[in-house]
């Protein structure tokens, strides 16, 4: 870990169990940057999920089953490509953070680029269908960073193979919802 994140800070890893680990700090702004930072992938794959105890909570406990992403909305015309826009679409597909307002400049090109608290444990949507002035458009959709994700349903938290939906390979990708 201290590889992928690069702390300034010494950083102390404890595991815990069934493939959980604590992670200690010594820089609060260094823990903030990290937690803030992701998505983390591990072997450039699998995803870190963090997230934050309280005194109370028994590490082991925590819920790790939302993770904060980039989003690169695709397909919208350049009167909506807006902050409102963002906030409204990240609502659509999980909740809100923030929309990238460092390149206003590239504004004009063809993405709006959002950051988003998903559930992991949701499919990950491939469009949003929005109704603009009296008609309906279709944009798409697309995550930075993705890990290992199944292309049977869409989930992050497992691989096609360990999918209730997987009936043995095949060499069809059409049949795989989520692509290859």
């Amino acid at each position: 870990m201290r590889n992928l994140w690069r702390p300034k800070a010494q950083v102390l890893i404890f595991y815990l169990e069934d493939d959980r680990f604590a992670f200690g700090f010594n820089s609060l702004s260094e823990r903030n940057t990290i937690l803030r930072g992701g998505p983390w992938l591990f072997n450039k794959q699998f995803l870190l999920v963090l997230a934050e105890a309280n005194n109370m909570t028994y590490p082991s406990r925590v819920p790790l089953v939302h993770q904060e992403s980039w989003i690169q909305v695709k397909g919208l015309p350049f009167y909506y490509m807006t902050r409102q826009m963002g906030k409204f679409l990240g609502n659509q597909l999980g909740k809100y953070v923030l929309t990238d307002q460092s390149r206003m400049k590239e504004r004009f090109g063809s993405i709006l680029r959002i950051r988003v608290r998903l559930d992991i444990q949701k499919p990950l949507r491939q469009y949003v269908a929005l109704q603009l002035e009296g008609r309906t458009l279709s944009v798409d959709i697309r995550y930075e960073k993705l890990p290992f994700t199944c292309f049977l349903c869409g989930i992050m938290d497992h691989v096609e193979d360990q999918c209730e939906k997987y009936h043995g390979p095949q060499d069809n990708d059409y049949a795989k919802p989520y692509g290859r």
